[in-house]
């Protein structure tokens, strides 16, 4: 999640040449793919700007370049795998092999994402937030030791089923119960709850329309209040 922000940030100091800016984000990490099975990623709400607290000035962009965000993105990833685990016999180096064209990084789509105004973008995340692996609904049989179930397939765009044994199935659905106090959401830069509350109403004045949809960090949402 660290590293996300770390790349981000990157990428946004070399457009605007200024390494003392300041931006903000929310990472939050989605365990699941939509047959259930183990497929960690991050979800990333990107504000549209950043601050240069040295000038006091706010610099806004609706644009970043795809292939250097992916490229560093893997070079982020791997290096620090290799760093904290070492070459893992072998996997660091199959990793850049079988990756030539580098890892996802998907950039938000504003026909899919709401992006004016935040109840609307807080409704959106919370599927992804509050969301079991399958939901109940989705599950059609259960028969003999089997449990059958629906998903829709993001490659084919059509409905899928699958059978699995209980066991199976139930492992499937374990692998998603993260460890007690481990943060699924987190805040970095001018969102992180300091630098929040220090400049929320200096970059306000600067910004003006451009925040005014913004949540004053005394209603900030908790994960409960996602969840509910």
């Amino acid at each position: 999640m660290m590293l996300a922000q770390q790349c981000l940030e990157e990428i946004i100091h070399t457009k605007f040449g200024c390494k003392s800016l300041k931006i903000a984000t929310i990472v939050f990490i989605h365990t699941h793919a939509r047959n259930g099975c183990y497929n960690p990623h991050l979800h990333i709400i990107l504000g549209e700007g950043g601050f240069n607290g040295n000038k006091s000035q706010w610099l806004q962009f609706t644009f970043l370049d795809y292939v250097p965000l992916r490229l560093l993105w893997q070079k982020q990833l791997l290096n620090f795998i290799n760093t904290e685990f070492g070459e893992l016999n072998g996997l660091v180096d199959k990793l850049w092999r079988d990756h030539p064209k580098v890892f996802s990084a998907h950039l938000g789509n504003n026909k899919k994402v709401p992006t004016k105004h935040y109840k609307g973008l807080l409704r959106y995340l919370t599927k992804y937030l509050a969301s079991p692996p399958i939901g109940v609904s989705r599950i059609t049989a259960y028969d003999n030791g089997q449990v059958t179930y629906y998903y829709k397939s993001h490659r084919t765009k059509a409905i899928q089923y699958e059978c699995l044994d209980v066991e199976a199935f139930i492992g499937r659905m374990v692998h998603h119960i993260l460890p007690k106090g481990f943060q699924r959401v987190k805040y970095y830069g001018l969102q992180a709850t300091a630098s929040f509350k220090k400049w929320y109403e200096v970059i306000a004045r600067i910004a003006v329309d451009l925040v005014d949809a913004m949540v004053s960090y005394v209603n900030r949402l908790r994960y409960a209040d996602f969840f509910e």
